[in-house]
């Protein structure tokens, strides 16, 4: 198990030097730049735009939606079975934040205008398509281990800028 962490650890590492070298824009890194400025806790995201790690600056509908709404942070726990693609994928908690690494929102009048945008459903999809984008730089061990199946969580967050970094934490992922 303590082999499978560190293997977590390099992919996560190598995730984020993917998303280091993107093509953001002068104008999308002084974006980012001036988002974390206004952050007053220290924080994953002013390290890793202070060592110029950005996001990958692809735009997505789904971060219009949180804007909105002045949502910023959208945090998942997802359950998935992968097996040369997605097969079994479930979101067992999803919070919403007002702002960057804040508790989650509480009041039962702004989730209710968040059921209502449709916010919850884009978010769905999105953790999906980014819990089959990081298990799939996994192939190369399932082919080492002579395996075709991954199961685990992954504790996800998506932010309401393309240009911030991707953040992620796992945790009891398998191989077999």
């Amino acid at each position: 198990m303590k082999r499978l962490s560190f293997l977590i650890l390099f992919v996560l590492l190598m995730l984020a030097n993917v998303y280091s070298q993107t093509n953001c824009s002068k104008e999308q890194k002084q974006r980012a730049k001036e988002i974390v400025e206004k952050i007053t806790t220290p924080n994953y995201l002013k390290f890793e735009i202070e060592k110029e790690l950005f996001g990958d600056c692809i735009h997505h509908q789904w971060m219009d939606t949180m804007q909105k709404l002045d949502i910023k942070q959208v945090v998942a726990v997802v359950a998935f079975t992968w097996s040369d693609g997605l097969k079994k994928f479930k979101i067992n908690k999803i919070t919403f934040a007002k702002d960057y690494f804040s508790t989650p929102i509480k009041d039962k009048k702004i989730l209710k205008s968040i059921k209502e945008s449709g916010l919850k459903e884009e978010m769905s999809k999105a953790f999906a398509d980014r819990t089959n984008l990081i298990i799939s730089a996994f192939k190369n061990e399932l082919i080492k281990k002579n395996s075709n199946k991954i199961k685990g969580i992954l504790y996800l967050s998506l932010l309401d800028n393309e240009t911030l970094p991707l953040m992620l934490t796992t945790s009891d992922i398998e191989i077999f």
